[in-house]
């Protein structure tokens, strides 16, 4: 085909895009939109910028103060940060993003310190003793008051 006639053909068909502004809903329910962080449950791991393919993720630490920066114009929009975030602080918006001009206008940079994550304590175990523990125990308990009343007598020797 002609490429002049190709041409043509497209000014004479007119326009078949969108103008701009044009807004309308998502079709589809498993829409991923924009990251969004919730600080107060995220604990600075970095395991979303680990696996970010597109680097569209950065956390930075020094000391107990990070700096989480989402960029979306880096985005692939894959879900891959959300599903590796264990606190369950990444969330994706169900809207599309507004309308930007230049391109780190909806660049998100949250600075924030960094929290130490919640392990429970350990069960103590249940069931009872097997029979010559409790002689073994004994023994041992009986040996801690003499071990402990040297390792005082070292202390008050050195000072």
């Amino acid at each position: 085909m002609n490429i002049f006639r190709l041409i043509f053909e497209n000014l004479r068909s007119g326009t078949v895009s969108y103008s701009l502004p044009h807004t309308h809903d998502c079709t589809s329910d498993q829409y991923r939109g924009l990251i969004v962080n919730d600080p107060e449950r995220c604990v600075g791991c970095g395991q979303c910028a680990y696996v970010c393919p597109s680097a569209a993720i950065e956390v930075t630490r020094s000391g107990d103060h990070y700096t989480w920066t989402y960029n979306p114009s880096k985005c692939a929009f894959c879900g891959r940060c959300i599903e590796r975030c264990k606190p369950r602080t990444l969330t994706t918006l169900s809207e599309l993003p507004p309308l930007y001009s230049t391109q780190d206008e909806l660049k998100q940079v949250l600075n924030m310190v960094r929290k130490r994550p919640v392990r429970p304590a350990p069960a103590p175990a249940a069931g009872a003793m097997p029979a010559g523990a409790g002689a073994r125990e004994s023994v041992a308990e009986s040996a801690k008051p003499a071990d402990q009343t040297a390792v005082g007598q070292r202390k008050e020797d050195l000072k």
